[in-house]
């Protein structure tokens, strides 16, 4: 027994066809816009500047060289490279400055955390606020800072 449609019904399908086609155009267009933003190189900011150190302090992380991580810090907060080997930090993370308060110690740096992930995972984005002081000469973070919220509490 065959089926056929009717009129009616092939039309009432046209419009959910060209509705999933133009939505699986917009995501592939969203993700390939993300992946090349995030292959695009990062530059340091400036390290005499609250957000060249939060800037310098996202790249040290996701690039896994947490020494200079580390060096970022408030010494204060006791953070060392295992605290940072426990957290998990996506490869194909992207920070966007969104506001800096850095006319007096201690300045703050809001930024816009995202990850994209593979199709299955999805992308994620949240903020976080970065508190520095000044030691000496140099910015450093301070607080719990991302994604090492725990310094101090464990070896």
């Amino acid at each position: 027994m065959s089926t056929t449609l009717t009129d009616t019904e092939a039309m009432d399908i046209r419009p959910n066809i060209v509705l999933a086609v133009v939505t699986a155009a917009i995501v592939a267009l969203a993700l390939t816009a993300a992946i090349f933003s995030l292959r695009q190189p990062a530059s340091a900011g400036d390290p005499s500047t609250p957000q060249g150190v939060v800037q310098s302090y996202a790249k040290a992380v996701v690039e896994q060289n947490y020494a200079a991580a580390v060096a970022l810090l408030d010494p204060t907060l006791q953070c060392t490279d295992r605290h940072f080997l426990t957290s998990y930090v996506p490869e194909n993370t992207a920070l966007t400055l969104l506001e800096t308060a850095d006319a007096t110690d201690p300045a703050s740096v809001t930024v816009d955390i995202s990850n994209c992930g593979d199709a299955l995972a999805g992308s994620t984005a949240h903020q976080e606020v970065f508190e520095l002081r000044r030691f000496e000469e140099t910015w450093r973070i301070t607080g719990a800072p991302w994604p090492v919220y725990d310094c101090g509490v464990r070896p």
